[in-house]
């Protein structure tokens, strides 16, 4: 089991079916072993420049697999995480439980739900350089519009809330960095938002829904339903 001092579940009206946990991953790494993990996990920290990142890493991956293992009901050795595709992580041998993760800096998500696809993204709110050029490059119109309204000290938490939301949409409909964020409408607003995706000439829909998370981050959770998922990942399979 995960001990209560290193992950704290996050509120969120969304129903039984979807938890989600904050975890404080240096706490986490201070004291816990880290053992149980793949060769591909440890393989991926030691390419890391920084050993803080890499130990980030390790503690949110070993929490994963702790949550996964109560779910199922099984040991930690008996989780199998596989990447499929279009690089989203999912369970070898379990088709229906969806698992999503995301960490900044030393704050960690993990969302978990029985068989809704799920997509979560977290960024500690900090100073970004360039933010209009990355606006200009990944924001849809609507969106550059809307961040551009901003008074430019909010601007930096804005950019941060509209990534998040993307990232998290993205992740729900597995396609990973086979779309761009461009594609993704998914708004600065921290509010329920449905979201237009574009597939070519066609669309597909998901929501998204905003986290309350401490530390100062934001953060968002995306929900799609399963004809969507499919939908996004014959398109970008093959595009």
């Amino acid at each position: 089991m995960i001990k209560a001092a290193y992950v704290h579940p996050v509120p969120h009206e969304l129903g039984a079916d979807l938890q989600i946990w904050q975890l404080d991953l240096d706490a986490y790494a201070a004291t816990a072993q880290l053992d149980e993990l793949s060769a591909h996990e440890h393989a991926r920290a030691a390419r890391m420049a920084f050993g803080q990142d890499a130990q980030r890493y390790l503690a949110c991956r070993h929490a994963l697999r702790r949550i996964l293992a109560d779910a199922l009901e099984c040991s930690v050795q008996s989780v199998k995480i596989e990447i499929d595709e279009l690089d989203k992580p999912r369970l070898a041998d379990h088709v229906t439980l969806q698992f999503n993760v995301s960490h900044s800096a030393q704050v960690g998500l993990i969302a978990l739900s029985r068989d809704t696809p799920i997509g979560v993204d977290i960024e500690v709110v900090r100073s970004i350089i360039d933010t209009d050029t990355l606006a200009r490059s990944h924001f849809t119109d609507d969106e550059l519009a809307e961040w551009l309204r901003m008074a430019k000290p909010e601007r930096d938490r804005s950019f941060l809330t509209c990534w998040t939301r993307k990232e998290a949409c993205l992740k729900a409909l597995g396609v990973g960095l086979s779309a761009p964020p461009s594609a993704v409408n998914a708004g600065c607003s921290p509010r329920v938002r449905v979201v237009s995706v574009s597939l070519g000439e066609r669309r597909c829909a998901l929501t998204v829904y905003p986290l309350v998370v401490p530390c100062g981050t934001v953060a968002a959770v995306a929900i799609a339903e399963p004809e969507e998922v499919t939908l996004a990942r014959q398109f970008f399979q093959g595009s």
